[in-house]
């Protein structure tokens, strides 16, 4: 459960991560959302949930295709592109906490 504060502050982020759609609502060029599983780069198929996801559309960014390389390419739990830009909102997280998953998301290939 997030406070009010922590609320608000990632849903003004995700409407300027929005600005670029120009109003697209249906099938937008640029997708963003909350809280969406992610697996974590490196293929330990450990998953996060980061406060903001912004990712391209799939008629720009097609799903990665079935892949006998190991680790599979990254993507979220559905299979649809990795998300681009992965924001997390920090009311009352440490630093070292944030700094962790800011170098896991660092690792994407």
């Amino acid at each position: 459960m997030t406070s009010t504060a922590h609320e608000d502050i990632i849903i003004r982020l995700q409407e300027f991560f929005k600005v670029p759609n120009n109003g697209v609502v249906d099938d937008p060029p640029i997708i963003v959302t909350g809280q969406v599983l992610h697996y974590v780069p490196g293929g330990t198929r450990v998953e996060t949930a980061p406060d903001a996801c912004v990712l391209p559309s799939v008629a720009f960014v097609p799903k990665p295709a079935a892949s006998t390389v190991i680790p599979r390419p990254p993507g979220d739990k559905c299979g649809n592109p990795h998300a681009r830009i992965m924001c997390e909102v920090a009311v009352g997280q440490s630093v070292g906490e944030l700094g962790r998953k800011c170098l896991s998301w660092m690792r994407e290939p």
